[in-house]
């Protein structure tokens, strides 16, 4: 009789957890001193470093079951100015398919990213730190010739993390890159159940995957520089 009564709960509380909406904001801030690591002249640091505390955004992932979205937490986005190569629109991640999608513009062309959820490997550090009163481990992720460092935490029971960022070992509080971090500034759940909407790629969107997206930034890169360097030359 207890079993049952035990078994009876847990299908309750699974009930319950299943039919929440977690809502994570993340703040994306630049590493101001990576950012400055050559410069060395005081009143040129002074201006970038208010530029750059400037730059600081929040993001909103919201979780529903097995589905998510992740994208500026603001009511009016900007629109892409003249100095941004790239606008991303959205991140959506399915779990059951194990599957990202990533809503992008280029250059005022549309793309759209449809990868893998596997795309870092890890490897567990020896350090820990509390975040949002959550106890996360330290992990080095890397992709191809990127890394970061992923604090994971495995006491809300969820799995997954902002942007493209993922893992199976729990949830991705914080993201350390050479150029900015993303760290989580408040988690809370929602007895509501909205689920975030996947969508399709439009018509005119070239679909990619990761490893395409960044070689096609590459190109990008290189055709500006050399575009640069020719008018410099003239």
């Amino acid at each position: 009789m207890k079993t049952i009564i035990s078994v009876c709960i847990l299908l309750i509380f699974q009930g319950i957890v299943n039919g929440q909406t977690k809502t994570i904001v993340y703040e994306r801030s630049p590493n101001i001193e990576y950012q400055l690591r050559n410069e060395f002249r005081p009143e040129v640091r002074q201006r970038v470093t208010e530029m750059l505390k400037s730059k600081v955004k929040l993001y909103k992932l919201m979780i529903s079951e097995e589905v998510s979205s992740y994208s500026q937490n603001q009511q009016v986005k900007a629109s892409m100015t003249s100095f941004e190569l790239t606008k991303i629109k959205g991140h959506y991640k399915d779990l059951r398919k194990e599957e990202l999608s990533v809503e992008i513009q280029i250059q005022e062309d549309d793309y759209f990213i449809k990868d893998n959820l596997s795309l870092f490997e890890l490897k567990e550090l020896d350090e820990e730190q509390k975040i949002l009163d959550y106890k996360c481990k330290a992990y080095t992720a890397t992709r191809g010739d990127e890394s970061y460092v992923f604090w994971v935490t495995k006491e809300p029971d969820i799995i997954n993390g902002p942007a493209e960022f993922h893992c199976k070992e729990g949830l991705i509080l914080q993201v350390d890159a050479k150029s900015y971090s993303l760290t989580a500034k408040s988690l809370e759940r929602t007895k509501k159940k909205k689920s975030p909407n996947i969508p399709t790629p439009s018509k005119r969107a070239k679909i990619l995957t990761y490893d395409e997206y960044n070689s096609l930034i590459d190109e990008i890169k290189k055709s500006m520089i050399s575009t640069m360097q020719l008018k410099q030359g003239n």
